[in-house]
């Protein structure tokens, strides 16, 4: 078992997937102006089955999926009826592409590709494949918000595309639909997600927490908790059955301070930065016995996070452990749909292994190397 990090000076600052810092929004709230594409939206989920509906596909299609993917990504097919044909990847996360061809039926209408944690996929590979068997092709670029390829944006090589900003800036929401081959979505229906944040109690609570003796408690007591989850058990990254999210049950759009956030954000400064750490947890896990996923990182590529493999399910768990017990968020991903998990097939394998560090924009890159030195 790892020795738990102090949680003294230094070693209270967590190093998580995310900036801690969100916005507050100021009243009145409204959803954000959605007139053409990108279409603005609360959840990538959302999106993608407004996309679908966009695009034509219908009850019974087919939809060439991954199977390594997210299980809540398919939350949208099941809404709508749309049957997952299930493809296997490679060790770099790439298609393999002789046995996506043999999964074409005559019911296939599309293909969904993934850029896995923000790294582009072969984009004139994808289209030649879905040009030659006349499919529709679908982007999901929801790890890698701003990230292009050959100069092109991602999610814009296809008839639609998705990206998902919340999984990688201090929002509370936040999901783009890019769409070219399809009619304009309906989207009057869209309403805004509730904020208990901005409840008038709930900003009184914040405005008492700011006062300085107040402030020195709730840090005291933040370092306490700290200290205690760091001798507690590890996060169950080691489990399929851990992280299952539930259902969005309404449609949710974009709040307009979270669309006019993230134009007011330095995309190139967010690339560079990432980029920098990601390059910090290569250069340190290569001394790991830990072997990146991707060999080279695109130019164009928003990293969410730095993936490597371990040698084996047992060795992931231990740096699972390791992280937690140092304050820094080493995790798994995805939880896969209940038939992939039972298949126990390839993507099994691929997860089993799987080890992700974690990036943000605002990490600091000198913190981070002192805590390299004891992780």
């Amino acid at each position: 078992m790892y020795k738990a990090l102090s949680v003294a000076g230094e070693g209270g600052i967590t190093f998580g997937r995310r900036p801690e810092k969100i916005p507050v929004n100021i009243f009145p709230r409204r959803l954000a102006s959605n007139n053409t594409s990108p279409y603005k939206f609360a959840f990538a989920r959302t999106a993608l089955k407004y996309g679908l509906n966009s695009i034509g596909l219908e009850q019974g299609d087919d939809l060439l999926v991954p199977e390594f993917i997210c299980e809540s990504a398919l939350e949208p097919l099941q809404e709508l009826g749309i049957k997952p044909k299930y493809y296997p990847v490679g060790p770099t996360l790439e298609p393999e592409w002789t046995w996506v061809e043999q999964r074409i039926s005559m019911a296939t209408k599309a293909l969904l590709i993934v850029h896995y944690f923000g790294q582009p996929q072969q984009m004139k590979t994808c289209v030649k494949f879905c040009q030659d068997h006349s499919l529709l092709l679908i982007e999901d670029n929801a790890h890698g918000f701003g990230g292009t390829f050959s100069g092109q944006l991602l999610g814009t090589f296809g008839d639609m595309g998705v990206s998902a900003p919340r999984k990688s800036f201090p929002i509370i929401n936040g999901a783009y639909l890019y769409i070219y081959h399809g009619t304009n979505p309906d989207l009057s229906t869209l309403i805004l997600q509730p904020r208990a944040s901005l409840s008038i109690k709930h900003r009184l609570k914040n405005r008492i927490k700011q006062l300085p003796v107040i402030d020195y408690v709730m840090k005291h007591r933040q370092r306490v908790t700290e200290h205690r989850k760091r001798l507690g058990a590890p996060v169950p990254y080691g489990s399929q059955n851990a992280f299952r999210d539930p259902p969005i049950l309404k449609d949710f759009g974009m709040d307009e301070s979270t669309d006019s956030f993230l134009h007011q954000e330095n995309i190139d400064r967010v690339r560079e930065n990432r980029q920098t750490i990601y390059y910090l947890w290569q250069q340190w896990t290569s001394r790991q016995g830990l072997m990146p996923v991707f060999p080279n990182l695109s130019p164009g590529a928003i990293p969410l996070v730095f993936p490597t493999f371990a040698e084996s399910a047992t060795i992931s768990r231990q740096w699972y452990e390791r992280g937690h017990r140092a304050g820094v968020d080493i995790h798994s991903w995805p939880t896969l749909p209940h038939a992939i998990v039972e298949g126990n097939n390839g993507a099994m394998r691929l997860w089993e292994r799987l080890v992700c560090f974690p990036i943000h924009q605002e990490m600091d890159v000198q913190l981070l190397e002192r805590r390299l030195a004891i992780l």
